[in-house]
């Protein structure tokens, strides 16, 4: 069979996925994991118990390393990470919470929205990305949760940390950095529950 040629995936995506369906659907990507592109082979290994959401073995963020990396113990708390029955049943908990305390405050992130779209109306362009969705999502992850708004940016900073443990980590360079921060993020969201225990104020934390 002939192998789909990978190549400009960010400025033409669709073209690559295509041809990841049409000529390899289940695309072996030499970092070391498996592209599966259709719709039903996705679906089939989803509902697969043999498939895992655990780290594999040999990955540095694996359960056996969670003591001596802060990467690999907090991949392995996070939802994304665990397989059923946990996962279902902690973000079932975790989305009644979130709704709950979502409630009522469709104003504020609008508001939130508007602040920051105005400034860019007035120009010729602008990068969506960059220029509103990354300052918008970090300070309603504030604002809805009930975090300190002015730590906004430095959770969008831990955001991008906890995404790149769904990666391949290049080298062991960045992965000590991404473990210091990791640490640093730790320490910051015990810091703000020890804080919620003593001082309740009835937010979703």
């Amino acid at each position: 069979m002939e192998r789909a040629v990978c190549t400009n995936t960010v400025s033409s995506p669709y073209t690559v996925y295509d041809q990841l369906r049409s000529q390899d659907p289940a695309h072996w990507n030499p970092k070391g994991f498996w592209c599966i592109s259709r719709y039903g082979d996705v679906q089939a290994c989803l509902n697969d118990p043999r498939f895992s959401n655990r780290p594999a073995p040999f990955a540095l963020v694996h359960a056996r390393n969670k003591d001596r990396f802060a990467a690999a113990d907090v991949a392995n708390n996070l939802i994304a990470f665990k397989d059923a029955p946990k996962h279902p049943k902690l973000s079932g908990w975790i989305a009644i919470c979130f709704a709950r305390h979502s409630q009522g405050k469709d104003e504020v992130l609008r508001g939130l929205a508007e602040e920051y779209c105005w400034p860019l109306t007035q120009g010729t362009a602008f990068d969506i990305v960059g220029e509103f969705a990354i300052l918008f999502a970090a300070r309603s992850i504030c604002r809805v949760p009930g975090l300190p708004e002015q730590d906004a940016q430095q959770i969008a900073g831990w955001s991008d940390d906890l995404v790149k443990l769904f990666h391949a980590i290049p080298n062991a360079d960045d992965f000590d950095q991404l473990n210091d921060n990791l640490m640093t993020f730790r320490s910051y969201v015990l810091q703000i529950m020890r804080q919620r225990k003593q001082d309740p104020k009835g937010d979703f934390i």
